[in-house]
Protein backbone atom coordinates (compact mmCIF):
# COMPACT_ATOMS: atom_id res chain seq x y z
CA UNK A 1 0.00 0.00 0.00
CA UNK A 2 3.05 2.30 -0.09
CA UNK A 3 2.09 3.58 -3.55
CA UNK A 4 -1.01 5.37 -2.19
CA UNK A 5 1.30 7.87 -0.50
CA UNK A 6 2.73 9.07 -3.82
CA UNK A 7 -0.42 11.01 -4.75
CA UNK A 8 -0.44 13.28 -1.65
CA UNK A 9 3.28 13.93 -2.06
CA UNK A 10 2.81 14.94 -5.69
CA UNK A 11 -0.16 17.17 -4.83
CA UNK A 12 1.88 18.91 -2.13
CA UNK A 13 4.89 19.43 -4.41
CA UNK A 14 2.63 20.93 -7.09
CA UNK A 15 1.02 23.25 -4.58
CA UNK A 16 4.35 24.33 -3.10
CA UNK A 17 5.61 25.20 -6.56
CA UNK A 18 2.51 27.36 -7.01
CA UNK A 19 3.04 28.95 -3.57
CA UNK A 20 6.66 29.78 -4.09
CA UNK A 21 9.16 27.42 -2.49
CA UNK A 22 9.84 24.88 0.18
CA UNK A 23 10.68 27.82 2.45
CA UNK A 24 6.90 28.43 2.66
CA UNK A 25 6.39 25.17 4.58
CA UNK A 26 6.08 25.43 8.34
CA UNK A 27 5.76 22.68 10.92
CA UNK A 28 3.26 23.10 13.73
CA UNK A 29 1.97 20.73 16.39
CA UNK A 30 -1.61 19.69 16.95
CA UNK A 31 -3.74 18.49 19.84
CA UNK A 32 -2.22 15.01 19.58
CA UNK A 33 1.29 16.50 19.14
CA UNK A 34 1.53 15.21 15.56
CA UNK A 35 3.49 17.36 13.14
CA UNK A 36 1.54 19.12 10.42
CA UNK A 37 3.17 20.75 7.45
CA UNK A 38 1.28 23.79 6.26
CA UNK A 39 2.17 25.83 3.21
CA UNK A 40 1.95 29.46 4.28
CA UNK A 41 0.48 30.61 0.99
CA UNK A 42 -2.32 32.46 2.76
CA UNK A 43 0.04 35.36 3.44
CA UNK A 44 -0.04 36.13 -0.29
CA UNK A 45 -3.74 35.45 -0.78
CA UNK A 46 -3.12 31.89 -1.96
CA UNK A 47 -4.60 28.58 -0.71
CA UNK A 48 -3.59 27.04 2.61
CA UNK A 49 -2.25 23.52 2.06
CA UNK A 50 -1.98 21.17 5.03
CA UNK A 51 -0.50 17.69 5.22
CA UNK A 52 -3.37 16.22 7.26
CA UNK A 53 -2.64 13.38 9.67
CA UNK A 54 -4.34 11.76 12.62
CA UNK A 55 -6.39 8.90 14.00
CA UNK A 56 -10.01 7.78 13.80
CA UNK A 57 -11.92 5.53 16.18
CA UNK A 58 -15.07 3.62 15.26
CA UNK A 59 -18.34 4.63 16.91
CA UNK A 60 -21.71 2.85 16.90
CA UNK A 61 -23.16 1.74 13.57
CA UNK A 62 -26.86 1.45 12.69
CA UNK A 63 -27.82 -1.06 9.99
CA UNK A 64 -30.23 0.55 7.51
CA UNK A 65 -30.65 -2.47 5.24
CA UNK A 66 -29.09 -5.88 4.67
CA UNK A 67 -29.96 -8.47 2.05
CA UNK A 68 -28.48 -11.88 2.92
CA UNK A 69 -29.22 -13.16 -0.58
CA UNK A 70 -27.21 -10.53 -2.49
CA UNK A 71 -24.91 -9.30 0.29
CA UNK A 72 -26.05 -5.71 -0.31
CA UNK A 73 -26.02 -3.60 2.85
CA UNK A 74 -26.22 0.00 4.03
CA UNK A 75 -25.64 1.63 7.41
CA UNK A 76 -25.08 4.94 9.18
CA UNK A 77 -22.69 5.78 11.97
CA UNK A 78 -19.96 8.05 13.21
CA UNK A 79 -16.28 8.16 14.14
CA UNK A 80 -14.12 10.15 16.55
CA UNK A 81 -11.12 12.01 15.08
CA UNK A 82 -7.86 13.34 16.53
CA UNK A 83 -4.94 15.12 14.86
CA UNK A 84 -5.52 17.62 12.08
CA UNK A 85 -9.26 17.17 12.56
CA UNK A 86 -10.23 16.86 16.24
CA UNK A 87 -13.93 16.13 16.49
CA UNK A 88 -16.58 13.68 15.31
CA UNK A 89 -18.15 12.54 12.08
CA UNK A 90 -21.36 11.12 10.69
CA UNK A 91 -21.54 8.90 7.63
CA UNK A 92 -23.74 6.73 5.45
CA UNK A 93 -22.19 3.64 3.89
CA UNK A 94 -23.46 1.23 1.25
CA UNK A 95 -21.88 -1.74 -0.46
CA UNK A 96 -21.77 -5.49 -0.74
CA UNK A 97 -20.50 -8.33 1.44
CA UNK A 98 -18.66 -11.02 -0.55
CA UNK A 99 -18.84 -14.75 0.17
CA UNK A 100 -15.40 -14.57 1.86
CA UNK A 101 -16.70 -12.02 4.42
CA UNK A 102 -15.05 -8.98 2.87
CA UNK A 103 -16.99 -5.76 2.19
CA UNK A 104 -16.60 -3.29 -0.69
CA UNK A 105 -18.59 -0.10 -0.97
CA UNK A 106 -18.80 3.67 -0.80
CA UNK A 107 -19.71 6.20 1.83
CA UNK A 108 -20.29 9.90 2.37
CA UNK A 109 -18.93 11.40 5.58
CA UNK A 110 -19.06 14.81 7.24
CA UNK A 111 -16.45 15.64 9.87
CA UNK A 112 -17.21 18.42 12.37
CA UNK A 113 -13.99 19.41 14.06
CA UNK A 114 -11.35 21.92 15.09
CA UNK A 115 -7.84 22.17 13.61
CA UNK A 116 -4.59 22.91 15.48
CA UNK A 117 -4.53 26.43 13.95
CA UNK A 118 -7.73 27.29 15.87
CA UNK A 119 -10.07 27.16 12.86
CA UNK A 120 -13.17 24.98 12.86
CA UNK A 121 -15.95 23.80 10.60
CA UNK A 122 -16.99 20.75 8.66
CA UNK A 123 -15.51 18.92 5.73
CA UNK A 124 -17.47 16.57 3.51
CA UNK A 125 -15.82 13.53 1.96
CA UNK A 126 -17.07 11.37 -0.87
CA UNK A 127 -15.34 8.08 -0.12
CA UNK A 128 -14.26 6.32 -3.28
CA UNK A 129 -14.01 3.31 -2.70
CA UNK A 130 -13.63 1.53 0.62
CA UNK A 131 -12.66 -2.06 1.23
CA UNK A 132 -12.69 -4.21 4.37
CA UNK A 133 -10.98 -7.56 3.94
CA UNK A 134 -12.21 -10.73 5.73
CA UNK A 135 -9.84 -9.99 8.65
CA UNK A 136 -11.27 -6.47 9.15
CA UNK A 137 -8.37 -4.56 7.57
CA UNK A 138 -9.81 -1.30 6.29
CA UNK A 139 -8.65 0.79 3.29
CA UNK A 140 -10.36 3.89 1.93
CA UNK A 141 -9.57 6.77 -0.41
CA UNK A 142 -11.52 9.93 0.42
CA UNK A 143 -11.75 13.05 -1.75
CA UNK A 144 -12.65 16.16 0.28
CA UNK A 145 -15.46 17.73 -1.73
CA UNK A 146 -16.55 20.73 0.38
CA UNK A 147 -16.46 22.45 3.74
CA UNK A 148 -18.30 24.94 5.94
CA UNK A 149 -17.36 27.49 8.59
CA UNK A 150 -13.68 28.42 8.51
CA UNK A 151 -13.21 25.54 6.09
CA UNK A 152 -15.67 26.63 3.39
CA UNK A 153 -14.41 25.66 -0.04
CA UNK A 154 -12.09 22.91 1.22
CA UNK A 155 -10.79 20.26 -1.14
CA UNK A 156 -8.16 17.56 -0.88
CA UNK A 157 -7.61 13.83 -0.61
CA UNK A 158 -7.34 11.64 2.50
CA UNK A 159 -6.26 8.01 2.80
CA UNK A 160 -7.61 5.87 5.63
CA UNK A 161 -6.20 2.58 6.92
CA UNK A 162 -7.11 0.62 10.01
CA UNK A 163 -9.14 -2.23 11.41
CA UNK A 164 -12.84 -2.70 12.04
CA UNK A 165 -14.89 -5.65 13.21
CA UNK A 166 -17.61 -5.80 10.56
CA UNK A 167 -19.48 -8.35 12.66
CA UNK A 168 -19.85 -5.81 15.53
CA UNK A 169 -22.26 -3.02 14.54
CA UNK A 170 -22.19 -1.60 18.09
CA UNK A 171 -18.60 -0.46 17.60
CA UNK A 172 -17.77 -1.94 21.04
CA UNK A 173 -15.01 -4.32 19.91
CA UNK A 174 -11.71 -2.91 21.22
CA UNK A 175 -9.11 -1.47 18.86
CA UNK A 176 -11.42 -0.46 16.03
CA UNK A 177 -10.08 2.49 14.06
CA UNK A 178 -6.86 3.55 12.44
CA UNK A 179 -5.06 6.45 10.83
CA UNK A 180 -5.70 9.00 8.11
CA UNK A 181 -3.31 11.13 6.12
CA UNK A 182 -3.35 13.23 3.00
CA UNK A 183 -3.66 16.75 1.65
CA UNK A 184 -6.21 19.32 2.80
CA UNK A 185 -6.50 22.51 0.74
CA UNK A 186 -8.41 25.56 1.96
CA UNK A 187 -9.07 28.70 -0.07
CA UNK A 188 -7.08 31.81 0.79
CA UNK A 189 -8.59 33.62 3.75
CA UNK A 190 -10.54 36.76 3.04
CA UNK A 191 -9.84 39.97 4.90
CA UNK A 192 -12.33 40.72 7.66
CA UNK A 193 -13.58 44.30 7.66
Amino acid sequence: MTSIHIVPALLLVGTLVACGSAADVETSTGASDEALKTAKCDQRGEPIVTMAKGTWTVGPLTIISEDPTTGAASASGGDVFTGTFTGTSTYIISGTFAADGSFTGYSDETITAKAPDGTSGTITEAHQPLHIDPNGNFFETSPITSGTGDWAGSTGLLFYTGWTDITDPSGDAPGQGGTYEGIWIRPAPTEKK
